[in-house]
């Protein structure tokens, strides 16, 4: 009986075939369109999330400015001001908000007890809406509940929505 050898396969040739190069050309474009997609996700995420800090800003600031009028608004006169008040009286101390004549706390009562409509905070709330207006921002002033002279803003915005409800510092003195 005869043996017989058997050959060995040829080893691999060097270089690619045309269906390895085209699978790695598939790859390679799935791969980079995945990234340029992530990275146009990632910016228009900044992009808003900037938009959105932007205009809470802008609120943020115009509410201290609003604190800032709603603690410096007194009825020390016995009207609704910000006038400032007898000599020797400290802004936002103790005598700064309460009139001190008999017809200013008559005045001022009558103004703090009037459920038909907010006749307290009447110059305060012409001060806030003369403000100037927010870029992309409607701002709303409203007011919230007559028996504690408490006001309601609503800001309205593409990017940001805040409602926020305070009393002025002034009403506190009410009796």
């Amino acid at each position: 009986m005869r043996s017989q050898l058997r050959q060995s396969p040829s080893p691999p040739t060097a270089g690619f075939a045309i269906l390895e190069i085209l699978i790695a050309t598939v790859l390679l474009t799935a791969t980079f369109s995945m990234a340029a997609m992530l990275s146009m996700v990632s910016s228009r995420s900044m992009i808003s999330s900037e938009g959105r800090s932007n205009q809470q800003s802008l609120i943020d600031s115009d509410l201290a400015a609003i604190q800032n009028l709603a603690e410096t608004f007194t009825w020390c006169s016995g009207a609704g001001g910000f006038t400032t008040c007898t000599i020797g009286v400290a802004a936002r101390s103790e005598n700064y908000y309460f009139p001190t004549t008999t017809a200013g706390i008559t005045a001022f009562e009558t103004a703090c007890n009037n459920t038909a409509s907010d006749t307290l905070n009447t110059a305060l709330v012409t001060a806030i809406n003369a403000r100037p207006a927010l870029a992309g921002i409607t701002r709303t002033l409203a007011t919230d509940d007559i028996a504690t002279n408490r006001l309601r803003i609503n800001y309205a915005g593409a990017n940001a929505n805040r409602l926020v409800v305070f009393t002025p510092t002034v009403a506190a003195w009410c009796p």
